[in-house]
């Protein structure tokens, strides 16, 4: 596990100055007292957009609180390249297509490559820069090497070398943040986009020079296959979602990434628990489990938290206890910077313990437990997550609303039409299925009733 940072105590004296409680810090800065906590204590790191929230809030810098994140160390540059890079500085530092473009030329190991995008990614946001440009900015990145490589008349020649493994490793990440987005254009982009750097990495692994690079090539195309798992329960079908996941459990376990070993194992898992198949579900969760207490002492305290959360989804859905699994998952649970292919770990943990209550029953627990992720009026999502995502919550508080004891005819009204919508949105097969079955539900509950008619049309596939 990682070792904890030091207290930031200038971070807890800036609250203390201002008299505040942990309560109204998380209240003002969208986020939970004990997250607030956690980043003091220095067992948490915010990500940039709260970074700057808590500058504001407090009117410091970043320096000043404690929070300044360590900046890649680059190489060093020779006196013409200096002047070159000079030269070009502006440029770059003003356009974000430039400055995530310019990432794949860095000579960064891949994991720190794409961190350090992810954080320019995050700053941006926080910053409340234009959200089309940034999407223009993702897009162009997410298809560059792509275009090159499906042009039959490009004179460039691909070769398996750092170079290439870099710029794939930095296109690929702007592909997963296309993949949280709200815009289905920019899901199939990023779809598109992974599929053709699946198959570009595997015609070239047989070339690898070294082990290095065999398992550096390996992790891309594990990142490329589990994001194709994804994003098929979406826009293909659940075979074709099984059959990237078995590809992306074994390059995974090629690549020797033991957190990346496991989150394709629990793609693969999850791949069952949507195709109904609970007990494979369980299975496969149980392997990662297996993979997790091998590695246990060198993992995050998120991943640990990330596959017990999940374990105990799959056990309440085979009507075994869950209790213990659920005690553990809290108590490793952290809000670490996690890699570009994970998804918020917060979020991720919430919705997977309101999903193990709905799968047992407590319908009244699960129900408060998720709308601590969507705002029951305005139907929107208060903490970060994919979109895909947020449909996907939504659904479930509506089965969840037609199961409880004291139904909420309202209630489960707006929230069938706002999950139907985002299905409808996003094209996605997995959220329309969700939908037609709390529909069908809602047929037999008020039979006959007008307003139930009346959503027929939207209950009508695209």
């Amino acid at each position: 596990m990682e070792q904890e940072g030091k207290p930031r105590e200038k971070l807890r004296m800036a609250r203390a100055e201002k008299g505040w409680s942990l309560e109204q810090v998380g209240e003002a800065v969208g986020v939970g007292w004990n997250t607030v906590s956690l980043w003091e204590l220095g067992k948490a790191t915010p990500h940039a957009r709260n970074v700057y929230r808590l500058c504001k809030l407090y009117g410091r810098t970043a320096e000043e609180l404690d929070l300044a994140a360590p900046r890649p160390a680059l190489p060093v540059m020779t006196a013409r390249k200096e002047v070159f890079a000079r030269q070009l500085s502006g440029v770059v530092r003003d356009d974000l297509t430039m400055r995530l473009l310019a990432l794949g030329f860095v000579a960064l190991p891949l994991a720190q490559l794409q961190a350090e995008m992810k954080r320019i990614l995050e700053e941006d946001e926080s910053m409340n820069h234009d959200p089309i440009s940034r999407r223009a900015a993702l897009r162009r990145l997410a298809t560059a090497l792509g275009m090159t490589y499906l042009n039959p008349q490009s004179p460039l020649p691909f070769e398996l070398n750092s170079d290439l493994l870099r710029q794939t490793a930095a296109c690929l990440a702007a592909c997963w943040e296309l993949s949280r987005s709200k815009e289905r254009g920019d899901i199939r982009t990023a779809f598109g986009s992974a599929n053709t750097y699946a198959q570009m990495l595997k015609a070239l692994i047989k070339e690898a020079s070294s082990n290095q690079q065999r398992q550096e090539s390996a992790s891309l195309i594990a990142q490329c296959e589990i994001l194709l798992t994804i994003l098929s329960w979406h826009f293909v079908n659940l075979e074709t979602a099984a059959r990237h996941a078995k590809e992306a459990v074994a390059y995974s376990e090629l690549s020797g990434d033991i957190p990346l070993h496991l989150y394709a194992l629990k793609q693969q898992a999850w791949m069952h628990y949507y195709s109904q198949r609970s007990d494979q579900a369980l299975k496969s969760i149980g392997q990662a489990t297996l993979v997790l207490k091998e590695h246990k002492n060198n993992l995050p305290q998120y991943t640990h938290s990330n596959i017990y959360s999940v374990m105990a989804v799959m056990q309440a859905s085979n009507g075994q206890d869950a209790r213990a699994t659920l005690h553990y998952a809290e108590k490793m649970l952290r809000d670490d910077d996690a890699p570009v292919y994970v998804d918020p770990p917060i979020s991720a943990f919430i919705q997977n313990i309101g999903m193990t209550l709905y799968e047992q029953g407590d319908y009244e627990r699960a129900m408060a437990l998720l709308e601590q992720l969507i705002d029951k009026e305005q139907l929107t999502a208060k903490q970060p997550m994919p979109e895909r995502g947020r449909v996907e919550v939504i659904n479930i508080m509506t089965l969840t609303s037609l199961k409880q004891v004291k139904k909420d005819r309202d209630l489960s009204l707006r929230l069938w039409t706002e999950g139907i919508n985002g299905a409808r949105a996003l094209h996605s097969e997995q959220r329309y299925r969700e939908a037609l079955l709390a529909y069908e539900i809602m047929q037999s509950l008020w039979p006959g009733e007008d307003d139930i008619k009346a959503l027929r049309e939207l209950a009508a596939h695209w």
